[in-house]
């Protein structure tokens, strides 16, 4: 629906003119709207989920090859003799 045609039939909706057609032609754009978002809303939750299963498989990894012979050196301070 475009927004001239909701415009027109809000216009009908204050004056109190509007018809049970156009009642129903404003409900089926609304579950059209709602339908878009809905997929793109579970669209974005399953790239969401695959990010977050890569995630937790590296995580994985990290924590079975953490071995206490081997470690990451966050922050190496160097012995400063200038």
């Amino acid at each position: 629906m475009t927004q001239t045609r909701l415009d027109q039939l809000m216009e009908k909706v204050s004056d109190k003119t509007i018809e049970m057609h156009e009642i129903a032609e404003i409900c089926g754009a609304i579950l059209e709207s709602n339908s878009r978002r809905s997929k793109d809303i579970s669209n974005r939750m399953k790239i969401i989920e695959e990010k977050m299963a890569y995630i937790e498989e590296k995580l994985d990894e990290i924590l079975t090859n953490q071995s206490p012979a081997f470690g990451v050196i966050i922050e190496d301070d160097e012995d400063e003799e200038d």
